[in-house]
C-alpha cells in the first residue's frame, strides 16, 4: 500500500511539474494590444535591433526555413527606432489597420501586382513571433499598431507590437505568388535599455573647464558657456579653434528634436553603443562629429565610426589655452546676433584670422558646406574689425 501511495505521489508530482512547465512556456495572448499601446505611449523609449527572422517564401506564400539571427554586438545600434507618446521617430503617426490596408492597395500598380501580394494574416504574424521567440501572440489586427509618415503621407510597411523590453516589427504584407523561393524578413526584434546614456541632466556650469582625449593629451577641448571649443596647434605653431554649440535636449519640443538630422546623429552614436535621451542629454555637432556629455567627468565624440572618450584635464596636466585674440574675435561675432554663428577661426597671423560661420544647432538642424559664410577678422589694440571675404577666398 505504501509503495502504491508513493507511486501515486510521484505521478502527481511529475504531472504538476509538466503542467507548470507548460504554463511557463505558454505565450501571452491576453491584453497584448492594450499593453503594447501603453508602452508605445510612454515618453521616449529607444529600441535597438537585436535580431531578425530570415526565411524563405515558397510559391504558395508559405514561410519556410525561417530562423532567428541575433545581431552581432559590434552592430548593435546600427538600426534603432524611437517611440515617444505614440509617435515613431517623431514623424510617424498611428493609423488604423484599415487605413494601412487601403494605403497598401493604392501602392499596387495593377491587378497582377495586387494578386501577387497580400496583407499578412494573424496566423502568419504569430508564426513569425514564434520563430522570434516572443512571449506573446496576437488574436486580432487591433493588437498591432500601424504607422504612416506625417511628412510624406506614406505608410510604414510594418506592424508593431511591444512587450516588456522588446518591440517587434512585423512585415505587413507577404508575397503569395513566386516562381521560386524568395528571401523574407517577417519580423525584426528590437530591445530597449541596451545602450549607454547620461543618467542625469547636467547644467552647463558643471561641464565648464578643460577636457582632453583619454589617450591623447594633445587632443583638447574647453567648455565655456554654451560652446565646446576644440583647440588645434598647426605645424607652423599657430592655433586654430573650432567650436560646437551644446544643445540641451530637455529644452527642445519633440517636433524640434526629432528631425531627420537628429535621428541620423542618434544612429551614428548608437552604432558605438550610446544614445541621446531627451531628458538628460547635452550634446552638439561639429564637422559631422557628435559630442555627448555622459557625466561631469566623461564625454564622448563619434566621428566617421570612431569613438573617442574625453576626460577632465588633470590639474597638473598641460592645458592648451585659447589665444586671447581668438577669444576677442568670437565675442565680436557673437555680439552681431546673426542667424549663423562663428564656428571656426583659423589664424593667418597673430592678429588676422579667417572666420567661418554656419548653423549653430547642427545636432538637430540641417546644415551643409554650401551654407558656410566666410569673413576676415583683424585685431588691433584689442579692437576687432570684420570684413567680408571675396568669393575667390572661399
Amino acid at each position: 500500500m505504501k509503495k502504491i501511495w508513493v507511486g501515486l505521489v510521484s505521478v502527481f508530482a511529475i504531472g504538476l511539474l509538466l503542467t507548470l512547465t507548460g504554463c511557463q512556456q505558454q505565450p501571452q495572448t491576453a491584453n497584448v494590444g492594450r499593453n503594447s499601446r501603453q508602452l508605445l505611449a510612454k515618453s521616449e523609449l529607444t529600441w535597438v535591433q537585436t535580431g531578425q527572422v530570415i526565411g524563405k517564401i515558397d510559391s504558395h506564400g508559405n514561410l519556410k526555413k525561417s530562423k532567428l539571427h541575433q545581431t552581432p554586438k559590434s552592430q548593435l545600434g546600427n538600426s534603432l527606432w524611437i517611440t515617444d507618446s505614440g509617435k515613431l521617430d517623431g514623424s510617424y503617426q498611428q493609423i488604423s489597420y484599415d487605413e494601412a490596408k487601403q494605403t497598401f492597395q493604392k501602392t499596387m500598380r495593377d491587378d497582377s501586382e495586387r494578386d501577387r501580394y497580400q496583407m499578412t494574416t494573424i496566423k502568419q504574424f504569430n508564426e513569425a513571433l514564434a520563430v522570434a521567440k516572443a512571449n506573446i501572440r496576437v488574436k486580432k489586427y487591433s493588437d498591432l499598431t500601424y504607422y504612416k509618415s506625417g511628412n510624406i503621407n506614406n505608410y510604414l510597411g510594418q506592424a508593431v507590437v511591444a512587450s516588456g523590453k522588446n518591440l517587434y516589427m512585423l512585415a505587413l504584407t507577404r508575397e503569395t505568388q513566386t516562381d521560386e523561393e524568395t528571401t523574407a524578413y517577417p519580423v525584426t526584434v528590437y530591445m530597449r535599455d541596451v545602450l549607454k546614456a547620461p543618467t542625469k541632466h547636467l547644467s552647463l556650469a558643471k561641464l565648464a573647464g578643460n577636457w582632453q582625449a583619454e589617450h591623447d593629451a594633445n587632443d583638447q577641448l574647453q567648455v565655456k558657456g554654451k560652446f565646446g571649443y576644440q583647440i588645434s596647434q598647426t605645424v607652423n605653431g599657430s592655433t586654430d579653434v573650432t567650436r560646437f554649440k551644446i544643445q540641451d535636449l530637455r529644452q527642445l519640443s519633440t517636433t524640434a528634436l526629432y528631425t531627420g538630422t537628429f535621428i541620423e546623429h542618434q544612429r551614428q552614436v548608437a552604432a558605438k553603443g550610446y544614445y541621446l535621451p531627451k531628458a538628460t542629454s547635452l550634446a552638439g555637432v561639429m564637422d559631422r562629429a557628435v559630442y555627448l556629455f555622459i557625466s561631469e567627468n566623461e564625454m564622448i565624440r563619434v566621428l566617421n565610426g570612431t569613438l573617442t572618450k574625453y576626460v577632465r584635464t588633470p590639474k597638473n596636466g598641460t592645458k592648451i589655452t585659447i589665444p586671447a585674440n581668438i577669444t576677442r574675435v568670437y565675442e565680436a561675432f557673437d555680439q552681431q546676433n546673426n542667424p549663423q554663428v562663428a564656428l571656426s577661426i583659423m589664424s593667418l597671423s597673430t592678429d588676422s584670422f579667417e572666420v567661418v560661420s554656419n548653423e549653430a544647432n547642427q545636432l538637430t538642424n540641417y546644415t551643409s558646406l554650401d551654407l558656410r559664410d566666410y569673413k576676415f577678422a583683424f585685431v588691433n589694440d584689442q579692437q576687432v574689425t570684420i570684413r567680408d571675404a571675396s568669393p575667390s577666398t572661399n
